[in-house]
């Protein structure tokens, strides 16, 4: 919850400063122009509507524990894992591969 803070802060921090900009100039110049309506949404809500739709993505975000030990399928392909191979002798020797989309992978249970 404090990071959601920080961001909020920080975004705000960032354009308070041309939000209050732009509602003195709006403010100054409704003497002269007709067209305030027309001027606050250019000045003040597009700038807003950004901001929102910048931050919505961040609220579908859904993380699921796993524990230690339970298989899980692979979504995508995961080029380049690191891996222990045996040779003809059955020493190990260190290799990469590429885990496909569709398999399972999981952690071996404690020995």
């Amino acid at each position: 919850m404090q990071i959601v803070i920080s961001v909020l802060i920080a975004i705000l921090k960032a354009f308070l400063p041309a939000i209050k900009a732009a509602a003195r100039d709006t403010a100054e110049d409704t003497k002269v122009d007709k067209d305030l309506k027309a001027r606050w949404r250019r000045r003040i809500l597009a700038p807003g509507l950004l901001c929102f739709v910048l931050l919505l993505p961040g609220c579908g975000v859904k993380a699921i524990y796993v524990p230690d030990g339970v298989p899980v399928r692979l979504r995508a392909d995961v080029p380049g894992v690191p891996i222990w191979v045996k040779d003809k002798n059955g020493i190990e020797q260190p290799s990469t591969m590429t885990l496909k989309n569709g398999w399972y992978a999981g952690s071996l249970p404690k020995e």
